[in-house]
Order: structure tokens, then C-alpha cells, then sequence
């Protein structure tokens, strides 16, 4: 049973709070709460990870540029294991109108390709649906168990601690500190940092403080077998530049989503098939590749703040209470910077000087933004 007091309680063990915990575990005793019976349970572990250069927009871009250092050295040499390896991405746009779709990626480094090109880095594109095309040879997968493995280990090695199965069920403010209780404890803490996914507003309002209007919104992903004697590992991430799809090589064959965008209340998301079909569909309209037999299908929610910011740092409402949430489709990029801004946040009120010369700004994620 867990109990007694700490520095610092993270609630929530998808990446954001797995990061922030690692990063609050340098100076505090810090106990990381997870409700399932693993980490990473919901979005963070259903994630076609890839760090994708300007992707997120200006409020998101400066936490992943500040964040690929910390990927590039192995977690900062946690793990034994690259965690990036070169992919490469096309963007096609079908129809003249949909090449607007491809002006953010040429503004952040991709280039024109003519169609031949384009057929060049993946292999089974048709030809008549490359109306425009631009490529980024910059693009990299990121492994997800390998970044929270990374977290993880700097956590433990600072002796803070993972508590799994351990739903809150009450958060209360008293003699100026938090008292939580959990499925498997109850705890002492000044801090309490909010790190829980679609279920993020659920605990703030545990702790008395409104939601911020945080919205899960539903993704599908499913994966395919290639043709056994087709060689495509080495094929790109494919975008359809009007953003109704997206595909890309995965293990012993291709991980493919329609990119859909369904608003629904926190849960343990599920796929829908028509959703799988659409993915297929597409699969089918954009590329020559025969899909006779689904592997896998599921589903996660990516969570978003109503302006599409992350939500960082301490909440005006209440003291001692700090979020790491609203980190949408680009949590994994983001997250290693987007926990030292939190800390920061917390203990100076400022965010790190390299997030900020990336464009950073506190004004842009602190929670206060949201509450009028």
C-alpha cells in the first residue's frame, strides 16, 4: 500500500506524465500514479510515432525541436538503442485544391518532387493520384517503449516510483498541501501535477477546480500484411495532403489510419470498422497495394485544449496544483522538452532558454489562458 508524504504526485503514466515525472524526480521524491495495470495503456502506446519537422504549428513546434536532442542521445544514454531511425515523408495532393495542403511542409524543408520521384521513394503509389507531391528526408519513427524505458529509468535511478492500478478517487486541499487517494494508497503532497490524458479535466474537477474544456478526440489505426515478396521498409510515410489518410510501413507489413478526428467522453477507445474501411479505402485509392487481410485494428484519443495548445505548468486556481496535458497528436515529439517546461514552469515561472529560442512562450500553454 502506498502512502505517507512526497514531494510531488504525477497522476497519469502515458508519456507526459512519465516525462514529467523523470524530470521532477532530479530534485523531489516523486510518485507517478497510473490507473491501469501497465503504463501507456491508452494514446501514448497506440501512436504511429514519428517526429515530423514544424509539425503542431507554432505553439507546438519549439517543445519537439527542443525535444530532438534528448531522442538523439538515446534519452540522454538511458537506453542502449537509437530511438529515431530515418523514414522520410511524402505528401500527395489528389486534386488541385488539395495543394494548399502541401505549403506548411515546403515552409518547414520538404520539396517539390515530380511524379516519378514520388513513385520512386513509394513504390505502390498510382500515378493518377499525384497531382502534387513534396518530400521530407527528414522524417524519423520514434520508439515509443524505448522513450518511456528511457523516462522510466531516470525515474527509478532518482528514486522516485510507479504505482500501477491506482485510480484517484479524491483529491482534497487542506493545511496547505493535497491529499489524494488512490486504489492503492493515499498520499501527502504541496504538488499535484495533472498528467491524465482524455481524463485530465476529470481530475481537476476531483481537486475542486473547473475543467479546462480539454477534447478527446477518437483516432483509428490499423495494420496490414505487405505482399510477401515485396520489399518496403525502407518506404516512407505517406500523407495525403488533404489529410484524410496516412500509411506507412510497419513491421511485416503497413500501418494505415483515416485520420479521424471523432470528439467522445474519456474512455478505453475502440475502433470502428467503418473507420477501418475508410482506411482501407483509401489504402486502396492512393496506392496498388492489395489489402486482403487485416492484422490488427484499435484506437486512441488524442486530447486537445479548445485553442490546440499544450496545457503546461501551474494553474492559477489553485496552488500546488500543475498540469502536463492537451498534447493531441504530438505528445511523443514533444514530451521531453514539454516536461522541463513544466518544472520550470512550476519553479521559476519561466520556460528553458532553448524552448524559448525555438519560439516558445509561456502565454502559449500556461493554463491560465484558459480560464479567463
Amino acid at each position: 500500500m502506498g502512502a505517507g508524504a512526497v514531494d510531488a504526485l504525477v497522476i497519469g503514466g502515458g508519456i507526459a506524465g512519465v516525462a514529467v515525472a523523470a524530470e521532477l524526480s532530479r530534485d523531489r521524491t516523486v510518485v507517478l500514479l497510473e490507473m491501469e495495470a501497465a503504463l501507456a495503456q491508452h494514446t501514448t502506446g497506440r501512436s504511429a510515432a514519428v517526429w515530423i519537422n514544424g509539425y503542431g504549428g507554432p505553439s507546438v513546434y519549439p517543445f519537439a525541436a527542443a525535444s530532438r536532442a534528448w531522442f538523439e542521445n538515446r534519452g540522454e544514454g538511458r537506453v542502449e538503442h537509437d530511438l529515431t531511425r530515418l523514414r522520410g515523408m511524402l505528401v500527395v495532393a489528389e486534386r488541385p485544391e488539395d495543394s494548399a495542403g502541401l505549403t506548411d511542409y515546403v515552409d518547414n524543408g520538404a520539396a517539390h518532387v515530380a511524379v516519378d520521384e514520388a513513385i520512386g521513394h513509394f513504390g505502390a503509389l498510382r500515378r493518377e493520384v499525384v497531382h502534387a507531391a513534396v518530400w521530407d528526408e527528414s522524417v524519423r519513427d520514434l520508439d515509443v517503449p524505448g522513450a518511456l524505458e528511457a523516462f522510466r529509468r531516470t525515474l527509478r535511478a532518482n528514486g522516485g516510483s510507479i504505482t500501477l492500478r491506482a485510480g484517484v478517487t479524491s483529491i482534497e486541499r487542506g493545511d496547505g498541501e493535497w491529499r489524494v487517494a488512490s486504489g492503492t494508497g493515499s498520499y501527502r503532497t504541496p504538488l499535484v501535477v495533472d498528467a491524465a490524458g482524455a481524463w485530465a479535466d476529470e481530475v481537476a474537477q476531483l481537486a475542486g477546480l473547473p475543467p479546462l474544456g480539454l477534447m478527446a478526440l477518437r483516432r483509428t489505426m490499423c495494420t496490414f500484411d505487405r505482399p510477401p515478396d515485396l520489399d518496403s521498409a525502407g518506404w516512407p510515410l505517406l500523407l495525403d495532403a488533404a489529410e484524410r489518410f496516412y500509411m506507412k510501413p510497419e513491421g511485416a507489413g503497413f500501418i494505415a489510419s483515416p485520420a479521424d478526428a471523432v470528439q467522445q467522453p474519456p474512455a478505453d477507445a475502440r475502433p470502428r470498422m467503418d473507420d477501418v474501411a475508410t482506411a482501407l479505402d483509401l489504402v486502396a485509392r492512393f496506392t496498388t497495394l492489395p489489402v486482403r487481410t487485416i492484422r490488427s485494428a484499435w484506437a486512441g484519443l488524442r486530447t486537445f485544449a479548445p485553442d490546440r495548445s499544450m496545457v503546461l505548468g501551474p494553474d492559477p486556481a489553485a496552488d500546488g496544483f500543475a498540469w502536463s496535458a492537451g498534447f493531441g497528436g504530438f505528445g511523443i515529439m514533444a514530451a521531453p522538452a514539454a516536461a522541463r517546461a513544466v518544472v520550470s514552469l512550476i519553479d521559476v515561472g519561466l520556460l528553458p532558454d532553448d524552448i524559448v529560442a525555438a519560439g516558445g512562450n509561456v502565454e502559449m500553454v500556461s493554463p491560465a489562458r484558459l480560464r479567463g
